[in-house]
Parts: structure tokens; C-alpha cells; sequence
């Protein structure tokens, strides 16, 4: 074995009551490798509005509309966007009535980024497709979805993703509810991102 070399690392939490958990939630991402990321200035925070199911291109730019009236700085087309409508097919290919590069250009005009979500399976499969594609359609960033966590591969694969993005300017939020890791210090383009019920159920109403 040669020196020097990285492992592994784990550490337990602990408090004299839950409520004292939440003052030490510093401590992973603490205890977490530096930013390998070097550039994060295109970067813009903000909030997003979700469209889900109906994925045409007129829904795309009702809630381009919505997030404009209620000052909000992006718009995520939820599963099913891409391809024939199922997770594992072509991320590259927008369903059948949108137009996500049409999308795209009238929330730019507004000031409103596109967020899409991407399956695991593309995302192994298809990786660099997805990030020179999304880039030169002009896409903020992607919700990574059905995510495997735990093994060393999975963690491999995460960074992998994570990095590959960031080059091609793409921020990632991670959908499922995986265990804190540092990567928020490590690979400062990600967040942590499950929905509340009201995300799941609230839609936009008819009129503004």
C-alpha cells in the first residue's frame, strides 16, 4: 500500500436532546473536503415553481408567466419531459409538443432559469450528452432523481456527475432524501432537494 491514500469516513452526532442535534448540523460539512470546485460565480439562488404532467410548451411558458408575476427565478419541468415519457429514456429528446429550446429562450427574455429533472438510468447512461446538450440549449441546472446512495461506486458516480456539470455550468439538486455527506462543501453547484406535500400537491391556478 502505497501513502498517501484517502478513506472513508464516518461520525456520529450526538445531543442531550434532539432539539441540541440541530446546533451541531454544521458538523459534517465541516468535517468535509474543500471545494473541488473552483468557479461558482454563475450561480444564481432562487426559487422555482414546479411543472408537472402537462409538459407542452404552452405550460412551459404559462409558468415562465406565473414565475415572472410572483417573482421567481426559475422553472423545473418535473419527470417525464424527455423521451417517450419514461425515466430511463433519451434525456436529450424533449416529449412529443414541447419545445424546451422555445421554453427556454422566452424564460432567458425574463429572466427565469429552466431546471429539468433526470432519472438515474439516463444519467449513467447518457452523461455527457446530457451536460453538452442541456448547456447549449442554455438549461440552469438539473434535479438528479431516484439517486443510489452508500457504495463506494454510488459516491464515485454522484461526484462524477456533480463535476461533470459543473463544467458545462449546470447546478445540481439531488431529489432524494440522502444522507448528509459534505457535499454541499465539497461540490458547492449541489443541494439537497426532497418536496414538502405542498410541492407534491399545489398547482398554479387558472388565472393570475
Amino acid at each position: 500500500m502505497s501513502t498517501p491514500f484517502l478513506t472513508p469516513w464516518r461520525v456520529m452526532i450526538v445531543a442531550p436532546e434532539p432539539a441540541a442535534l440541530l446546533e451541531r448540523a454544521d458538523c459534517i460539512p465541516t468535517l468535509a473536503t474543500p471545494s473541488i470546485l473552483k468557479d461558482i460565480s454563475w450561480i444564481r439562488p432562487g426559487r422555482a415553481i414546479r411543472s408537472f404532467q402537462d409538459n407542452t410548451t404552452a405550460a412551459g411558458v404559462a409558468c415562465i408567466d406565473f414565475a415572472v408575476h410572483h417573482k421567481l427565478e426559475y422553472v423545473e419541468f418535473d419527470a417525464h419531459w424527455y423521451g417517450d415519457g419514461t425515466d430511463p429514456s433519451d434525456a436529450t429528446v424533449p416529449v412529443v409538443g414541447l419545445d424546451i429550446e422555445h421554453v427556454i429562450r422566452y424564460g432567458r427574455d425574463r429572466n427565469v432559469g429552466i431546471i429539468v429533472y433526470v432519472d438515474r438510468v439516463p444519467a449513467m447512461r447518457q452523461l455527457d450528452d446530457i451536460a453538452h446538450t442541456y448547456r447549449s440549449w442554455g438549461i440552469a441546472g438539473i434535479k438528479l432523481g431516484f439517486v443510489w446512495e452508500g457504495r463506494q461506486e454510488d459516491a464515485d458516480f454522484l461526484q462524477a456527475f456533480i463535476r461533470k456539470c459543473a463544467e458545462n455550468r449546470l447546478f445540481v439538486l439531488l431529489h432524494d432524501n440522502l444522507r448528509p455527506a459534505g457535499l454541499e462543501r465539497r461540490c458547492r453547484t449541489t443541494s439537497r432537494w426532497k418536496e414538502c406535500a405542498a410541492t407534491n400537491i399545489f398547482r398554479p391556478p387558472a388565472t393570475m
